[in-house]
């Protein structure tokens, strides 16, 4: 029987494992598997045993702190408390890169542990570059979607990017829904600015035993695991008995020879490196962990090898229809709207723009984290017409990063490469942004 190995838990990772099963492939899953920490997977196990009105105070604070958030300009998303995702100081995978610069995964779901769950099928015109056009990728979103959940409605968006699913509806927080009736009714302004809008698509479970209880930890990590992740996946594809789960193990290299395919493992927690033969082996490691082996494996050294990014930008909001209570309330608190512009002027591609509520961590960051207190009190006005817009650009108008390994076994070096026209695209996207709030009652501070 053909043996694959498939290298990684991640999204790829683990439905690749499962198009292999359905082949009727024995697959095994080689990962490294970090999990949380045993302290914090208490608190987090205890609060999905009890609705939210019954969590004590100490145990959310305890997963929801997040030290970032007043010692960096743009704080990091941690899971939990915890920044145990991102893998920069472990021993078997030297890294360089600069403090905040980009880090790879080792844990168990790989990044999809502290996604947002945001989700949007590509356009024609963002896949120039790639040997297909959406057409071909039609099919294979419809088989994703199948076991990823999808809340979204059929609105604005549906034209130019179609739902390829049957979605559910998780009702937004008030501030939300205020602002997505608001869109609503400029929908032929923001056309005339070469805009749509229309509810944000996350992969949320809406329903079931893992369905959102509106407790606001979004940002933080979901106690109940409303926010899919490939977790979930990978213990369901652990019930195929030819199906089999190896954590703690991190691939170096990979190699042919009489026998197969060789892939060798580093030493992990005292353990000597080894090797092990497979028929064949799909790398699904994550960009830099993938590169890293296969520049290890080539024995490619020094040599730099650029993976294309996507630059973001940040505007705050304020909304001038005030939701009372906004700011204290209860709800989901990932992106409420999806606003797409395809405006020559800015960019020949789609710029993706997402509006989100106030959360817990906007409020720390402003000191109004404790409803009790006087700036939330006296702010009260103000938090309630806070919302936060998130956009991307195409890696056409954006920096790369460029990831070379110096020497065998040695460190991977990750420098980030700025692009000069960059800073000229994403200023006018803020300008954009700026004549766009005012159509659906709001002004961007930019």
């Amino acid at each position: 029987m053909t043996h694959v190995a498939v290298v990684g838990s991640g999204p790829a990772g683990v439905f690749c494992a499962k198009a292999l099963r359905a082949r009727g492939v024995r697959v095994t899953i080689l990962d490294a598997g970090e999990r949380l920490d045993p302290e914090r997977q208490r608190v987090v196990d205890a609060l999905a045993a009890r609705p939210p009105s019954e969590w004590a105070a100490e145990d959310v604070a305890a997963i929801a702190g997040n030290p970032t958030v007043a010692s960096q300009a743009i704080p990091t998303k941690l899971a939990f408390g915890s920044p145990y995702v991102y893998g920069r100081d472990r021993p078997f995978a030297p890294l360089d890169s600069a403090p905040g610069g980009p880090a790879p995964t080792y844990a168990q779901g790989g990044f999809s542990t502290v996604w947002g769950g945001a989700m949007l099928p590509a356009a024609n015109v963002d896949l120039g570059a790639w040997p297909f056009d959406s057409d071909r990728l039609e099919p294979h979103y419809r088989a994703v979607l199948r076991d990823v959940p999808l809340c979204a409605r059929d609105d604005g968006l549906t034209a130019a990017f179609p739902l390829h699913g049957e979605p559910k509806e998780l009702a937004p927080p008030p501030q939300a829904e205020a602002l997505l009736a608001d869109l609503g009714g400029a929908r032929e302004a923001l056309a005339r600015e070469g805009a749509v809008a229309g509810r944000a698509r996350l992969a949320v479970h809406a329903a079931g035993r893992h369905a959102c209880v509106r407790c606001g930890l979004c940002l933080s990590g979901c106690p109940v695991g409303a926010i899919y992740g490939t977790v979930e996946g990978l213990a369901n594809l652990q019930r195929d008995p030819a199906v089999e789960y190896r954590s703690g193990r991190v691939v170096t290299a990979v190699d042919q020879d009489e026998h197969g395919v060789r892939i060798d493992f580093a030493p992990i927690a005292g353990t000597a490196p080894n090797s092990e033969h497979f028929t064949h082996v799909f790398l699904a490691a994550g960009a830099l962990n993938s590169t890293r082996i296969l520049l290890q494996s080539r024995r490619d050294f020094d040599r730099p090898l650029p993976l294309l990014d996507s630059q973001k930008v940040l505007v705050p909001m304020l909304r001038l229809r005030r939701v009372r209570g906004a700011a204290v309330a209860a709800g989901n608190v990932l992106a409420a709207a999806f606003v797409e512009v395809l405006d020559p002027r800015v960019s020949p591609h789609w710029i993706h723009l997402q509006i989100s509520p106030i959360s817990r961590l906007v409020l720390q960051r402003l000191g109004a984290a404790n409803p009790d207190g006087l700036r939330a009190r006296l702010g009260g006005p103000l938090l309630d017409r806070i919302m936060t817009v998130w956009g991307g650009v195409h890696s056409d108008h954006s920096g790369s990063v460029e990831v070379r390994l110096r020497n065998d076994r040695g460190p991977l070096s990750v420098r980030v490469l700025a692009r000069p026209e960059t800073s000229a695209v994403l200023r006018g996207v803020r300008a954009k942004v700026a004549r766009l709030a005012p159509l659906f009652g709001a002004r961007a501070l930019t």
